[in-house]
């Protein structure tokens, strides 16, 4: 990702990959860093990799209804 160091200076408290495992899918993985200034170094220099992953946030369940019901309102206005 064009991050010098990474290995030394990034601390993650845990990493893991969710779902159940197929020979035939890929498995999201959720990690949770130790500092936000880590955490926005990595989201925001995702675009460098050129590969079809993403980086995003997780947010709970109760946060991602209320985005969805909100959306709407929001592009109407």
């Amino acid at each position: 990702m064009g991050i010098e160091s990474a290995k030394e200076t990034i601390k993650i408290h845990r990493a893991r990959r969710i779902g159940k495992y197929s020979q035939h899918k890929t498995r999201p993985k959720v990690a949770k860093f130790a500092y936000f200034p880590d955490r926005e170094r990595i989201r925001l220099s995702h675009k460098k990799l050129k590969l079809p992953y993403g980086v995003s946030q997780q947010y709970p369940p109760e946060m991602m209804e209320t985005r969805r019901r909100l959306i709407p309102i929001m592009l109407e206005a």
